[in-house]
């Protein structure tokens, strides 16, 4: 068993890790599959998929142009709290009221001006 740390909740999980497979490459994966897969998957899973490689990236912007994320989640806030790591970006569901932490690439989220909305949501 090996412990990872989720990147949505930062808590310990156990997994058995896969044996690896030398000369599987995921960013080959077909993007017509990606996709689909992309449209089953709750919001922090989708935002994290995009952040694994640029043909992933690429098939992510790709599915949010298509509208096939799921479930229409409703409006979202994106801030930083104080009390987290500063690479740490909160996404609070206003349908829902659950917060999902994603930790960000450098330069930590806190240091970076985002002002946005979609939708017509302000």
């Amino acid at each position: 068993m090996e412990q990872v740390s989720s990147s949505v909740t930062g808590e310990l999980l156990e997994h058995e890790a896969p044996p690896s497979t030398p000369g599987l490459d995921w960013s080959q994966l077909p993007a017509d599959l990606l996709i689909c897969i992309l449209g089953t998957l709750e919001i922090p899973d989708i935002f994290s998929s995009g952040v694994v490689c640029r043909s992933w990236h690429a098939s992510y912007l790709e599915a949010c142009r298509l509208g096939i994320c799921s479930n229409n989640p409703g409006p979202c806030l994106v801030f930083s709290s104080s009390d987290r790591d500063p690479s740490i970006t909160t996404l609070h569901s206003l349908t829902t009221g659950k917060d999902h932490y994603v930790t960000m690439p450098d330069p930590p989220f806190r240091t970076r001006y985002i002002v946005g909305s979609s939708h017509g949501a302000v």
